[in-house]
């Protein structure tokens, strides 16, 4: 009698600790909409202007004026950069923070393409800094290889 009780114990153990193993806490399915700190702050360059902050993209090119913040800013961060833009939609730009030689100075540069790109490289690509004097100068290059 007492064996028969200790199985029972230790079954009853056993179907518990597999009941409370298969319970799971829930887990949200979207992604951060936080732009990582290196890319915010002020951008210039291809008659456009960028400003980056945490959870908002603010453009201007040539004065066409756009905001993206809230569930219409989507943002997608990866260990080879950073894509931002409109939710629910095509319009994605890939960004990378990398250094690059502008007027003699080495400095970090805002290198992005659309998303669009054709399948063949080389790959156009714009560059933007943080000095407001490039912001009327059409920065280009390109690549031969994707992110």
């Amino acid at each position: 009698m007492k064996l028969k009780k200790m199985f029972i114990f230790v079954a009853l153990l056993v179907g518990v600790g597999i009941g409370l193993g298969m319970v799971q806490s829930p887990v949200s399915a979207s992604a951060s909409r936080a732009i990582p700190r290196t890319y915010r702050g002020h951008w210039y360059g291809n008659h456009t202007t960028f400003i980056v902050k945490k959870h908002s993209v603010y453009s201007n090119y040539n004065g066409t004026k756009s905001t993206l913040k809230g569930k219409r800013l989507y943002v997608s961060n990866g260990k080879n950069g950073c894509a931002w833009g409109a939710s629910g939609t095509d319009a994605i730009l890939s960004n990378k923070r990398v250094k690059r030689t502008i007027h003699g100075k080495r400095q970090a540069v805002l290198m992005n393409f659309a998303d669009d790109y054709k399948p063949a490289a080389p790959y156009s690509v714009r560059y933007f800094t943080r000095h407001k004097s490039d912001r009327n100068k059409k920065l280009m290059g390109y690549v031969n290889y994707r992110f």
